[in-house]
């Protein structure tokens, strides 16, 4: 959550996707930490040496994250994965295989106790994209109506709200609560010289393998690697489409190109050039330090922009934590703030304000938090408005192994509060670690 806490955060909602460590028995450590790595890019290896694996429960889980004193709050979904692993094994991720009653049961109560013990609801994924490192896919990917229809219940019967099967305003209108969420600029992949590259090939593998950026950048000076790589990567093409490739440039706030007019494809038919010449020459004349946003999503911006601003949007969604070793939209609330707000005027101010602070906080069930008033908990940010802006993201090995991922910082955030203690004063971290591992909500 470092990157969170540069961008006015004060509590993360963590566990989506159906990804999470609890609940989770002894034999099955190893299976949750390969799914994650498969899932959301965190090396296993990692994962396995960073985390204390003291806990079997939800709650129990709970508990260790509390115990590593977070500077920032947290809110906690129990997913679907972890769960239906533990009660079903190996076959969870089978196509077509159904729990048992007996299974089913062990789901529910699993919920239910999760839930009970302080995760604010449940997650789970139907993406055909999320694969476990056997290429099936991820657990929950194939439960059938029976068996979602009984999470949901158990979500109620431990005290949730549950949701109907209708949509967002009609079902809204009936007293329940559905929320949908967005990020607030294009995103899925940086590549550069880091960790990620647009091409699958050979050439490009060997490069990516060497152990440092120097490294990588002097092999792509040299003529002759340079010259094998350009021809290998026009033979097989890119494995991201140059169209929805937009260098960030090399200043202090990256070019997120909401002009749409400088994209790789666009640059190189306005030079005439090869798309593969045009990425490697960019690499080199920047000294390896130039990423290029992928838009895999969120490319669409009057669409996007639209529907941001339906009723029951709230555009706080951000991979935050997953994925960090080759992209990060951690920046969401200060991109939301800096560009869409004050420069494209997709909201007011003040709108913008209430949909990341207590419309968020409304959607989980906070309570005496996400507006300022006599009596509830000081989770407040002091804005330059005029002069808040994302950093350019850099890159760093920090986790266990030599591990990577991106970090991205920003200015114009004077002061960020949590729990009515500075944990940020223009955006360097004072080390007060006053954040919560909340587990009571309103839940009606």
């Amino acid at each position: 959550m470092k990157s969170s806490s540069y961008h006015g955060v004060t509590t993360a909602l963590i566990g989506n996707c159906g990804v999470t460590f609890a609940p989770v028995s002894k034999p099955n450590h190893r299976l949750l930490a390969e799914l994650m790595e498969a899932v959301e890019d965190i090396e296993a290896d990692a994962i396995m040496d960073g985390l204390p694996w003291n806990w079997q429960s939800y709650g129990e889980y709970l508990d260790a994250v509390q115990a590593l004193r977070p500077a920032l709050n947290i809110v906690g979904l129990a997913g679907h994965s972890s769960i239906r692993f533990e009660a079903m094994g190996d076959k969870s991720m089978d196509e077509g295989v159904q729990a048992s009653d007996a299974e089913l049961e062990h789901i529910c109560r699993m919920v239910r106790e999760s839930v009970e013990q302080g995760a604010v609801g449940f997650s789970t994924s139907r993406f055909l994209g999320h694969f476990v490192p056997d290429g099936r896919l991820t657990p929950g990917t194939w439960a059938d109506l029976r068996e979602m229809q009984a999470i949901q219940q158990a979500v109620v019967d431990a005290g949730g709200v549950g949701f109907m099967q209708e949509f967002l305003a009609r079902n809204n209108e009936g007293g329940k609560r559905i929320t949908n969420i967005c990020h607030t600029r294009p995103s899925g992949a940086m590549y550069g010289l880091y960790q990620a590259a647009p091409f699958r090939n050979s050439a490009w593998k060997a490069l990516m393998a060497l152990p440092t950026l120097e490294d990588r950048l002097a092999a792509l000076r040299d003529p002759a690697t340079k010259a094998a790589l350009l021809k290998r990567s026009k033979e097989t093409g890119f494995a991201a489409d140059p169209a929805k490739l937009h260098p960030m440039g090399v200043g202090e706030v990256p070019d997120y190109d909401m002009a749409r007019r400088n994209s790789l494809q666009q640059i190189a038919d306005a030079q005439g050039a090869d798309p593969v010449d045009v990425y490697v020459d960019r690499l080199i004349e920047s000294e390896g330090r130039e990423l290029w946003n992928y838009w895999a999503f969120g490319g669409a911006l009057e669409n996007q922009w639209a529907y941001m601003q339906m009723e029951h949007c709230v555009p706080m969604l951000a991979d935050a934590g997953a994925h960090v070793g080759i992209f990060t939209d951690t920046d969401s609330p200060t991109f939301l703030l800096a560009e869409l707000t004050r420069r494209q005027g997709v909201y007011s101010l003040e709108e913008a304000v209430h949909r990341i602070t207590q419309a968020s906080a409304d959607v989980i069930g906070l309570k005496d938090r996400g507006s300022v008033k006599e009596g509830w908990i000081a989770d407040l940010n002091v804005i330059d408005y005029d002069n808040l802006e994302t950093g350019y993201p850099y890159y760093v090995n920090d986790f266990p192994h030599n591990g990577g991922r991106y970090i991205v910082e920003s200015s114009g955030y004077a002061a960020t509060l949590v729990a009515g203690k500075p944990m940020i004063e223009n955006g360097k971290h004072t080390g007060h670690r006053a954040g919560e591992v909340i587990r009571d909500f309103k839940r009606g």
